[in-house]
């Protein structure tokens, strides 16, 4: 998707990763390291090592993803700093972007971020579970656990996860 878009500015294109210091976003770079591109990198921990590929005049301090004021801190940083383009890497940042999808359309910049409804299948464990069940793509038993539960005694290992949340917590 990346090839087929064009800068605004007449020069590479301006792509903003979010979620500077997690692996997601340091991993899209390097993948993507090939060809003009600009990069710009945003993370609310001013010590992000993703910051590291992008140069001191491209990289914004934003809130936390989960925080209520995550779009009017990112959106403004993205404007100044005239990117054309955002991958956001971040769970927690991916539903309130979409949300706010028109506001970043408004000011020019693409997302490269499924749709809102998308989103809500994808990031519920148990809803995306139901929806593949075994058909697309072959999974283990799964099921909604609800108060206590006596495992089975077939001895098989079982795994517990919340349904949504992500880099292995909980």
């Amino acid at each position: 998707m990346l090839r087929d878009l064009s800068s605004r500015h007449g020069g590479p294109l301006r792509v903003l990763v979010t979620g500077a210091g997690g692996p997601a976003a340091q991993s899209f770079m390097n993948a993507f390291a090939v060809g003009e591109i600009a990069w710009f990198t945003a993370d609310a921990d001013g010590l992000a090592p993703g910051f590291l590929l992008s140069s001191p005049n491209r990289r914004a301090i934003v809130p936390r993803g989960d925080a209520p004021d995550y779009v009017d801190g990112l959106l403004p940083e993205a404007v100044d700093m005239g990117v054309d383009v955002i991958v956001p890497t971040v769970d927690a940042e991916l539903v309130p972007i979409a949300q706010q999808r028109h506001r970043f359309a408004r000011a020019g910049i693409e997302l490269l971020l499924a749709r809102r409804s998308t989103l809500d299948l994808t990031l519920d464990k148990w809803k995306l579970a139901q929806l593949l069940g075994g058909v697309v793509v072959p999974i283990p038993h799964t099921a909604l656990l609800e108060g206590r539960v006596e495992p089975p005694g077939d001895g098989l290992p079982r795994i517990a996860k919340p349904r949504t949340g992500s880099g292995g917590r909980g």
